[in-house]
């Protein structure tokens, strides 16, 4: 070295295990500076964002603030919650301030949610929809691709084979099952939340159909479009829902008309059906 004396071999060696050493320790401080220094342009004056794949998030939240639903006074039920910010139905109406249950049984996503959703409720499970009380869940490569499906997950193999990043099998797990109704009365106060939102990867229809309607109502419902659209109208339609949006992966019903305020949530022991045809016909 000019003006010094040359490391030895042995002192080089140490020093690039120091280097290392100190860029793995403070690995995540540098991610967060980095984001912070590359962070997205602010949006521009009347501009909105959204966490969800399509937007259905802006959906929900502008239906129950119409109703007159404090947004701090949101509460949702998200199954299949997987990552607290990525393609999430609820992360949005938690930052304006709202609350609820998160339910993912994948042990690594769930301790994400309990890390960035303090005020949710994190249940490390799935959930039955059927006599079973526990299930082997397929881990894949990517979260959001998780099933208790063998069918869906060979599916989603042979399809990624051309996606650029293909998917496969990294785990099974047995993972305990709990009652969407059992939830709902534990976890929820035993009160319908304003939002229930279900991604569980090709049984969101099952889950759906073993809610019990005269008990428990939800406001809104966003479920993945596992089976066509008629078979969610037949279900819902005689529970007083009217579908408000589908998107390219998922419907969402409403109560029809939907409630006003923040009233108990209880559904209510009769309840007129009404089929509506056009947009111009939504709740006032």
């Amino acid at each position: 070295m000019a003006g010094g004396v040359g490391l030895s071999a042995s002192d080089r060696f140490a020093m690039r295990n120091l280097l290392e050493l100190l860029r793995a320790r403070t690995r995540g401080l540098r991610h967060e500076v980095a984001r912070w220094i590359y962070r997205s342009p602010a949006l521009e004056r009347g501009a909105v964002y959204s966490y969800s794949p399509f937007g259905e998030d802006r959906v929900v939240l502008g239906w129950l603030v119409e109703a007159g639903v404090k947004a701090e006074n949101i509460r949702y039920l998200d199954i299949g919650a997987s990552d607290p910010l990525v393609l999430n139905n609820t992360m949005l109406l938690y930052q304006y301030g709202g609350r609820g249950v998160l339910v993912e049984p994948d042990a690594e996503m769930a301790g994400k949610l309990k890390k960035r959703r303090g005020r949710d409720i994190v249940i490390d499970a799935a959930v039955a929809f059927d006599a079973r009380r526990s299930a082997e869940l397929i881990r894949m490569s990517s979260s959001v691709f998780n099933s208790f499906s063998e069918r869906q997950v060979q599916h989603i193999v042979q399809s990624s084979a051309g996606w650029g990043a293909e998917q496969s099998v990294i785990e099974r797990v047995e993972v305990a099952l709990i009652p969407i109704n059992e939830i709902i009365e534990r976890h929820c106060g035993g009160v319908a939340p304003h939002f229930l939102s279900i991604d569980a990867e090709s049984v969101d229809f099952e889950i759906l159909q073993s809610l019990d309607f005269q008990r428990f109502r939800p406001w809104i419902i966003c479920a993945e479009s596992s089976r066509p659209r008629s078979a969610f109208v037949d279900l819902l339609q005689p529970f007083g829902y009217r579908s408000i949006c589908e998107t390219p992966h998922n419907f969402i019903f409403a109560l029809y008309p939907l409630p006003k305020g923040n009233p108990d949530n209880r559904a209510t022991a009769s309840r007129a059906v009404v089929l509506l045809t056009g947009p111009s016909e939504a709740a006032s």
